[in-house]
């Protein structure tokens, strides 16, 4: 570096950065950013201006026309786990309320031949939903009221957050039905949801930005829950945004929730539409 440099050629400069941390990478990168121009900043003055006999202001001036003072911070509770928890919780409250329906009806049928037998509508398997649901409820307010501070979590717009956790519970009703419409014994459903879990949080547009997805698994994405609750959960959390900010979010939620239920009329009656 050291050499191509005194011959005035392009040289590279390799930094290694422990990238766990986000947050630290992200500084890292930004203060390379700020030495990389400082330094032209000081080569520009001594090669173009020093030698004309032009100095002091002036010489800022025509170097470096546009002022501005940067300001690095960091906050070492903004680490990547802190922005990652507030959104694994609700993928587990999703997987929950997936999951543990799923496993309850596969079971019965497993071990009961004549509820096996029974054809059952989408309003049979709500009752059975809502039950477990009131436990998951219970489970939220048990993360957001004492496992997000006893951690140092984020805990900006708490009231938000537990709305947004008790949204994606209540509303993947139509989901949890038609896995439990499928489950034939209790391992169906848990086989079913793992198998989607980790494409669902990757594409969920919270960890990945979906402009860097191609094209047909963002337009995917934009039909899980996952992904507006994701980020209505971020505009909360990160730029401090209330209830009333998530108007776009919730209506797309509301879309996604119709979409469902349509789907889970279809193929929770399939038996007996056909």
């Amino acid at each position: 570096f050291s050499v191509k440099f005194k011959r005035f050629e392009q040289a590279n400069a390799k930094s290694y950065v422990y990238a766990t941390n986000m947050m630290i990478y992200a500084s890292v990168m930004t203060a390379i950013q700020e030495t990389v121009l400082a330094m032209n900043h000081e080569l520009a003055l001594a090669r173009v201006t020093t030698p004309n006999g032009i100095i002091g202001d002036r010489a800022e001036s025509i170097v470096d026309p546009i002022r501005y003072d940067k300001a690095m911070l960091f906050a070492p509770t903004l680490a990547y786990s802190s922005f990652i928890c507030p959104i694994l919780f609700l993928i587990v409250i999703q997987q929950m309320m997936l999951i543990v329906p799923g496993l309850s009806i596969g079971f019965r049928r497993e071990t009961d031949p004549e509820f096996r037998e029974r054809h059952l509508w989408l309003a049979d398997y709500f009752p059975h939903f809502i039950f477990f649901a009131i436990f998951a409820i219970v489970g939220v307010l048990f993360i957001y009221a004492f496992l997000c501070p006893t951690f140092g979590w984020p805990m900006a717009g708490l009231k938000e957050m537990i709305i947004l956790a008790m949204t994606i519970c209540l509303l993947h009703f139509p989901i949890s039905a038609i896995l439990m419409s499928v489950a034939k014994d209790k391992y169906t459903t848990f086989q079913l949801v793992l198998a989607l879990s980790v494409p669902c949080f990757m594409i969920s547009g919270y960890v990945w930005p979906q402009y860097s997805m191609p094209g047909w698994v963002a337009s995917v994405s934009d039909w899980f829950m996952i992904n507006p609750i994701g980020q209505a959960l971020r505009k909360v959390v990160y730029k401090g945004q209330n209830i009333q900010d998530l108007g776009l979010e919730y209506q797309h939620i509301l879309r996604i929730f119709v979409a469902y239920c349509i789907a889970a009329i279809v193929i929770v009656h399939r038996g007996i539409i056909y």
